[in-house]
This record gives C-alpha cells, structure tokens and sequence, in this order.
C-alpha cells in the first residue's frame, strides 16, 4: 500500500506543471479608442495572445502593439497576468501625464482559459491600484474584460491590479463520444495524511480490455470543492472512485453513472482501468 500511496503522489505531482485559473491559458489584449459614442471605434493597439506564465510578463511593452497612421500613440505600461488578476504597471512611462480623453480608451482582455474556473467578473483592488479608475471603468462581459482609461492621468509610479472574480465548476466528470475523460475534482493523498486537489484530463485507450484510460494532464486547484458529493477520490491503494460521470447515451442525451478504476502500476503513461460503471441511483 505504501508503494501505491507514493506511486499516486508521483502520478499527480509530475502532472504538476500549473494551477487552476489563468495559468497556461492564452489572453488576448487590444487597445481601442472612441471619441465619443457615435463615433467609429478605432484599434490603436492591435491584437496580440500570450501565454499566461510565472514568473514572466505577459505584455512587456505596450508600444510594440503601436498600429501605425493614426494620430494617438499608446502609453507605454507594461502589462502581467497571474493566476487570477491582471496588473498594468506604468515604469516604462516617463514623468506625469494623462490618457487622452473621449467615450473610450480602453484595454481590452479576452481569456480562453481551460481550467476549473469560469471568470464571472472583475474587480479593482484598491489596496493597491493608484489609477483614478471607478467601478464604472472596468467592465466583464462575455469573457472580455474592458478597463477604459480615458483622461485618467499617471505616472512613472502608478499601478493598477485588476482582480478577477471566479467561480468553480461542478464536479461532475464528463465523457464525450471522442474518448476523453474530464475529472474537474479529484482528492489526492499528500504525504502528510491530507488532501491535495487536482482537475484530470484523462484519454480512453483503443482496443483496451479493460477498458483503461490514459491520463493526459492534471492540474492543482482550491479546496472550494472538497464538499461536493461528485467530488473524485483517489485513495491510498490506487483506486479512484468517481461518483457522478456524465455520459452521453446513443440519442446524445447524457446521463449520470458512478464508475470505479485503479491505476496500473509501473505505467508511462500512468494508465487506470476501469473496474466497474453504472448508472447512478
């Protein structure tokens, strides 16, 4: 058991690689502006994605985003995502200025995040944000993120920290007709006799008898979710119990079962079988 125990503690941590949120997801940022509000919308900053990644700062310097043969010129901020916030740092700027004023002069952040969290909203911190922005400022909608500067003035020393409100998704497992298996809570023994949470990407194995599965990826999230009754176990002895799994049937309407699997040992990819599915009471 005890080899069980640690061989499950290896299978997550090497899966370890980042956290639920932003992390390892693509954010996109462009900059418009609108004299007033009938005016047409101008880009003055075009299109850009990057990777979330820390330590590292996303947007470096604003300037390179400059859309050239147009007569506003871009506040050179630099721009870091993390795991739930976003911050615009104005360092690279020289003295006291201003953005230029009209209906708009706005960042606007686009999230494709493919963690266990849906980004519902945003906020300022005020603990730390030194930009004259108010809450009318910073709007969420869809999963776009507008934070309008217009005639708000800075310097070399503002800053802005951007919070972003989230919320966790059930913890049901789904299983779509391509074979993978979305685990987006799964328990996880940790050395100290507690409990570490993990969301699992797992992928069916052709031909398999048992049927097994491949694990593709996993990554650490919050605890928000260690009440939930579909919330996923995998215990000491290398059995992973999942209570609620979505399945689709052959009308593509899905249904629930609760299904058993045990992780292979000496396995790479680590590889679990499934030893019992069926539809939940």
């Amino acid at each position: 058991m005890k080899n069980l125990t640690l061989m499950g503690l290896l299978l997550f941590s090497l899966a370890q690689t980042s956290y639920a949120g932003l992390i390892d997801s693509e954010l996109s940022l462009k900059i418009i502006y609108q004299r007033t509000s009938s005016s047409s919308i101008e880009t003055i900053g075009f299109l850009t994605t990057a990777t979330v990644a820390e330590p590292r700062v996303e947007f470096p310097s604003v300037n390179d985003l400059q859309v050239d043969g147009i007569n506003l010129t871009l506040v050179d901020v630099s721009i870091n995502a993390g795991d739930d916030f976003i911050e615009i740092d104005f360092t690279n700027v020289a003295g006291f200025s201003g953005f230029a004023s009209g209906h708009e002069n706005t960042y606007i952040f686009k999230f494709d995040s493919v963690a266990s969290v849906n980004i519902i909203g945003a906020e300022i911190d005020s603990s730390v944000t030194t930009l004259g922005l108010t809450s009318s400022d910073v709007r969420f909608v869809g999963n776009e993120l507008f934070i309008n500067v217009e005639s708000l003035a800075f310097n070399p020393g503002t800053f802005v920290r951007i919070n972003l409100v989230v919320e966790e998704k059930d913890c049901i497992a789904k299983y779509l007709i391509d074979g993978s298996l979305n685990i987006p809570c799964v328990s996880v023994p940790d050395a100290l006799g507690g409990s570490i949470y993990y969301q699992a990407n797992m992928q069916f194995v052709p031909f398999s008898s048992p049927f097994s599965f491949r694990l593709t990826g996993a990554q650490q999230i919050g605890a928000s979710n260690s009440e939930s009754d579909c919330l996923a176990v995998f215990n000491a002895d290398g059995i992973l119990n999942l209570p609620c799994v979505s399945v689709p049937n052959s009308s593509g309407e899905e249904e629930l079962f609760e299904a058993v699997m045990e992780f292979v040992p000496q396995t790479s990819p680590f590889i679990f079988e499934l030893l019992d599915a069926h539809l939940k009471n």
